[in-house]
């Protein structure tokens, strides 16, 4: 019956000086080459807002921002909205 190789035996196989140079160059070769330029990403297709610290809410030019639901606006049949968060755990 044959010896069953040891790990370390089979690591020092798989890295024979030989193998080592040859990755070595290879990784070398593809580091040269540069990496591959990607096509410039579209734009988004508005003008951009300018920075403002106002308390209100900015769009671009030719958008239009709606409401979908207010603070307090019922979402359920559940008990109504306080809106001095005053409801409990029970409610």
């Amino acid at each position: 019956m044959p010896a069953m190789p040891t790990f370390h035996g089979e690591l020092q196989a798989r890295l024979s000086r030989r193998s080592l140079l040859t990755s070595g160059l290879a990784a070398a070769g593809l580091g040269w080459l540069g990496p591959v330029a990607s096509a410039p990403s579209p734009l988004v297709g508005f003008t951009g807002v300018p920075v403002s610290s106002a308390d209100t809410l900015v769009v671009p030019r030719g958008y239009v921002a709606e409401v979908l639901y207010a603070w307090g606006d019922p979402i359920s049949d559940g008990p109504a909205f306080k809106r001095d968060a005053s409801n409990s755990i029970d409610d």
